[in-house]
């Protein structure tokens, strides 16, 4: 798997949503490959710090002024 390609599917990586040979495919790849995997490590942290964010409340009312 070339870079590019492993780019375009860390996302889903991180978020567990790769199928079985994909998740191969890019497993061997951040082995080989220091960049993406330092990547990898940033999309992870960045899912952990957004993991603590609160939930945001709908202000009160919002549901009636939907249509």
């Amino acid at each position: 798997m070339l870079c590019e390609e492993t780019r375009q599917s860390l996302s889903l990586y991180v978020d567990d949503c790769v199928s079985l040979p994909g998740r191969v495919a890019i497993d061997e790849h951040l082995d080989r490959c220091p960049v993406c995997r330092s990547e990898t490590a940033e999309l992870r942290s960045l899912r952990r710090r957004l993991s603590l964010l609160p939930s945001p409340v709908p202000p009160e009312g919002l549901a009636g002024t939907i249509s």
